[in-house]
């Protein structure tokens, strides 16, 4: 089932490989390359689900994602949270933040697709 995605990723390249990939799978895609344009472009975008990177300049993804949480009107969104630093306690902080799912980089545009298809099968909780 195709859906609305923002990736928010500082990193052009992995933004570049899960458009491809994610659009390949018939998703619609929308980019922000910092917190702030990640905070931005789920505000215009209504998405179906948010890719956000731990290590971004502006707003951390650690902040973007507090913020979300504490919106009544994004309380629910899916947040995919994708660090570099698969360490427990990052993973564990995700969590207890909100995130849905915490997802250790380097993945797969194919892992990626099967967690959001999880979540959109439980509608949004935690896989």
């Amino acid at each position: 089932m195709p859906v609305k995605i923002v990736i928010a990723d500082d990193d052009p390249t992995v933004r570049n490989l899960l458009v491809a990939e994610l659009e390949m799978e018939g998703h619609e895609v929308i980019c922000a390359g910092d917190g702030v344009a990640a905070l931005t472009a789920v505000e215009q975008e209504q998405p179906d689900a948010l890719v956000l990177d731990v290590m971004m300049p502006e707003l951390t993804g650690w902040e973007v994602l507090e913020r979300l949480r504490a919106s009544e009107r994004f309380h629910a969104l899916p947040i995919v949270l994708v660090s570099a630093r698969d360490v427990g306690d990052d993973v564990r902080h995700g969590y207890e933040l909100g995130a849905n799912a915490v997802l250790p980089k380097p993945y797969s545009g194919a892992a990626l697709q099967d967690i959001l298809t999880t979540l959109a099968q439980r509608g949004g909780s935690s896989a």
